[in-house]
């Protein structure tokens, strides 16, 4: 049997946004597209971290299984509850973030 995304997608309908996923059918739909593992496909995965709403970002990147590929695009979030929330994921998955930083270059 194949497994299939258990995520619900964001549907964009113009003039209606604003409501998380499960509460209303014409913002948000059940995705069943087949994934190899995990419980959400990669276009769920992309579609959830690219939401225009900071309060479904938020959620996903404090969600149990979010892949450090998507926790390391949502640390870099305009908004800092985000970004916070994600590095501190992140830390806590991989040890402190340290940045590279090169005093003998140019910018």
């Amino acid at each position: 049997m194949s497994k299939r995304c258990r995520s619900w997608r964001p549907v964009w309908v113009e003039g209606h946004s604003g409501h998380l996923p499960h509460q209303c059918r014409e913002c948000w739909f059940p995705c069943r597209n087949k994934v190899s593992e995990g419980y959400r496909c990669s276009e769920c995965w992309e579609a959830l971290s690219e939401h225009p709403d900071a309060e479904v970002r938020l959620k996903l990147a404090e969600e149990n299984g979010t892949p450090s590929d998507i926790l390391g695009l949502l640390a870099t979030d305009t908004n800092p509850g985000v970004a916070l929330a994600a590095q501190a994921r992140l830390e806590n998955t991989t040890g402190p973030i340290v940045l590279e930083t090169h005093d003998d270059e140019e910018w």
